[in-house]
């Protein structure tokens, strides 16, 4: 059962996203490299407050975005927040029963979503993401790394690993909004793309 946000989170939202954190969205979204050709899963997307500058970096391309978001109140804020950009689709789910075809995506996105999930949860969550993308596909996983609301780089490894991908570049990153977060850029184990470990 999803636990759906109430309107004091929803303005929060606003606040946080729309606003106070908006460079560091951006910032996050150049450090990414898209060329704007991209087909994008955005995975836990939220608000789409991430999201829409995903859309900008990849607006004059020919690409496309995915948001999958179980709260229909989220999908809802995101579907006015990104009303402009055509490009962009939603999909009311769990990530495991998206109805997504399989390596449909070239790239997906994790962006601040682990650390809020049912650890029983994180593994299976990822397993359904890497079905979906392509045989040379990219995995972006941004996620906070505070003790009380945060996952570690080393589990987030540890997770992908088992999935069948590997680091190829990280950084560990401070905001004074955010506090401490790891960035990393995964790619498929030779021959395991779409094929997570059972």
């Amino acid at each position: 059962m999803v636990e759906e946000p109430n309107f004091l989170d929803v303005a929060l939202d606003w606040a946080m996203n729309g606003f106070l954190q908006k460079s560091i969205h951006r910032e996050y979204v150049k450090t990414l490299g898209l060329t704007g050709n991209e087909v994008i899963l955005d995975v836990g997307s939220g608000s789409g407050a991430f999201t829409q500058h995903v859309a900008e970096a990849i607006l004059m391309g020919e690409g496309r975005i995915t948001c999958v978001e179980p709260s229909e109140t989220w999908i809802e804020v995101a579907k006015k927040r990104l009303a402009k950009r055509n490009f962009v689709d939603f999909v009311q789910s769990e990530m495991e029963t998206a109805g997504l075809a399989d390596r449909c995506f070239t790239t997906a996105i994790i962006h601040c979503t682990l650390c809020g999930l049912d650890p029983s949860h994180r593994q299976s969550l990822i397993n359904a993401t890497v079905r979906r993308i392509r045989r040379g596909g990219t995995f972006f996983i941004k996620e906070p790394t505070t003790a009380d609301k945060g996952i570690q780089a080393a589990e987030i490894r540890r997770l992908m690993e088992h999935a069948g991908w590997k680091e190829v570049e990280f950084d560990n990153t401070y905001s004074a909004f955010q506090g401490p977060a790891y960035q990393g850029t995964f790619k498929a184990l030779s021959g395991r793309a779409g094929r997570p470990s059972s």
